[in-house]
C-alpha cells in the first residue's frame, strides 16, 4: 500500500482532530515555581537521552491551589556526583528504606507508582528561559494535613510546612520561641514545637495597647523632614538570607552563621548554570559580587 493510500485511510479521524484542536499547538505554559502539594507521583529509571547517565524520571499531579490537576515533570540524576546523595533524601521523604540502589530502587519506585493516596509538599523552581522544572521534595503529608490554614494552625500565619530546616531555626530566633531545634529527632517533630510556640505566643500577646505618641525629639529622622541614612546593614543581611535560600534550593550546603566572606570562600569551586536560573536570582548574584559563578 503506498504512502497516499495510508493517509487517505486517516484523512478521517485527522478532520475530526482539526475540527476539535483547532489551531492549537499542544504546548502548554509551565507551572510556575512556587509551593504545592502533590500526589500520584510516578517514577521510573531511564537513561539520559544524550549520555549513558541514569536518571529517575518523575510526574505529579498537583492536588489543590490555582495549579491544581496540573502534572508537573522532573528529573533526577543518579550518576551525578551527588546523585547518590540526593536519591537517598528523595527516598526518605517518600518514607522508603533503600539498602543498595542495585537491588532496591527498581522496587521502590515500583511502590511509589502505585501509591494513589500519599501526598507531599514539594517546591518546584521554573526556569522562565526554558520552562524547564526542578522539583524539590519537601515533606510528606497527613492524609489529613494536605492544606493548612490560618485557623486551622491556630493565631500564626507562618506556612511551616513550606520551610526549610534553615527557615525553621531563624524562625525560631527571629520570634524568640522557647524551642531548641537540637532537641527534635526530626523537622516534623521540629515544626510541631514551633507551631504549638507560636499558638502560645498569640494567645498570651492579646490585644495589644496602643503605644505613646513620641515626643517631637524622639521620632525618627524620616518622620521629622530629616533624611535616613542608608541601612547597608539591613541589605546585605537580606541579600545573605536569599542567598542561602538559593543554595538551599540548589542543594549547597552552608552553615547558618555563615556571613557574607564565608559564603564567598565556600563558593570557590561551585558555578551556577544561567539557564538555570531566574533574572532576580542572576541580579541577587551579581549584587553580591558572584557574577562570575554564572557560566
Amino acid at each position: 500500500m503506498s504512502f497516499t493510500s495510508k493517509l487517505k485511510a486517516l484523512d478521517s479521524n485527522y478532520e475530526d482532530a482539526r475540527k476539535e484542536f483547532g489551531d492549537s499547538t499542544g504546548g502548554f505554559d509551565p507551572v510556575p515555581s512556587g509551593n504545592y502539594v502533590v500526589h500520584q507521583v510516578k517514577a521510573e529509571i531511564a537513561e539520559s537521552k544524550s549520555s549513558d547517565a541514569l536518571l529517575v524520571k518523575m510526574k505529579m499531579k498537583i492536588l489543590e491551589g490555582d495549579c491544581e490537576g496540573r502534572m508537573v515533570f522532573n528529573n533526577m540524576s543518579i550518576s551525578s556526583e551527588r546523585g547518590p546523595e540526593f536519591i537517598h533524601k528523595w527516598l526518605n521523604v517518600m518514607g522508603k528504606k533503600v539498602a543498595k540502589l542495585s537491588t532496591g530502587l527498581e522496587k521502590a519506585l515500583e511502590e511509589i507508582s502505585a501509591d494513589e493516596e500519599s501526598s507531599y509538599a514539594v517546591s518546584v523552581k521554573t526556569n522562565a528561559d526554558n520552562g524547564m522544572s526542578n522539583v524539590y521534595f519537601n515533606r510528606a503529608l497527613d492524609d489529613d494535613a494536605a492544606s493548612t490554614s490560618t485557623e486551622e494552625t491556630g493565631g500564626h500565619d507562618y506556612d511551616l510546612d513550606s520551610m526549610s530546616l534553615r527557615k525553621l531555626k531563624k524562625l525560631i530566633k527571629d520570634e524568640e520561641l522557647d524551642v531548641n531545634a537540637d532537641d527534635h529527632e526530626d523537622i516534623e517533630d521540629l515544626r510541631d514545637a514551633i507551631d504549638e510556640a507560636l499558638n502560645e505566643s498569640s494567645e498570651a500577646a492579646g490585644d495589644p495597647e496602643p503605644a505613646d505618641e513620641p515626643d517631637e525629639d524622639e521620632k525618627p529622622a524620616a518622620r521629622r523632614g530629616k533624611k535616613e541614612e542608608p541601612k547597608e546593614e539591613e541589605d546585605e543581611d537580606e541579600n545573605l538570607d536569599a542567598l542561602k535560600d538559593l543554595f538551599d534550593a540548589f542543594g549547597i550546603r552552608v552553615n547558618e552563621d555563615d556571613g557574607m566572606s564565608e559564603i564567598k570562600k565556600a563558593l570557590k569551586k561551585v558555578t551556577f548554570k544561567r539557564k538555570d536560573l531566574e533574572g532576580s536570582e542572576i541580579k541577587l548574584l551579581e549584587d553580591c559580587g558572584l557574577g562570575d559563578k554564572i557560566k
